[in-house]
């Protein structure tokens, strides 16, 4: 299986430059539909209103290489596993979940998922970093 990393912490990074409102979330739109209203990113489970303790987030992921760290990861578990077809695409999406605490995140996001009939095209999986 051949794993490749799609970069989205610099996506999700640059629409938190946008101010707060319709603007940034027109963008994180633009940034995650084609015209057609398709998913090109899988940003789903990204919450483009975020506070800013998710820029902080984000600068310190983007400033230890996360994104390197994780190209590293997928490179060896293709080793281990074998080329194969079809590649998947892995990204790193950061979920801002600290104000919903109601129910478990990967709950919220098979669900929604199925209701906008995407679950078959992307495969979620929620990692929680506290700190």
């Amino acid at each position: 299986m051949t794993l490749e990393l799609l970069p989205l912490l610099a996506v999700q990074r640059e629409l938190l430059n946008t101010a707060p409102g319709p603007a940034r979330f027109k963008e994180y739109l633009a940034a995650m539909l084609d015209e057609d209203g398709e998913m090109v990113l899988p940003l789903a489970a990204f919450n483009p209103m975020s506070k800013p303790h998710v820029t902080v987030l984000l600068d310190t992921l983007l400033a230890m290489g996360a994104e390197e760290g994780a190209q590293a990861a997928l490179g060896e578990a293709t080793r281990r596993l074998g080329a194969s077809s079809p590649a998947l695409r892995v990204g790193l999406v950061v979920v801002d979940d600290a104000r919903r605490l109601d129910e478990p995140f990967s709950l919220r996001c098979r669900s929604s998922f199925r209701r906008c009939g995407l679950f078959e095209t992307w495969r979620c999986c929620g990692v929680y970093l506290e700190w």
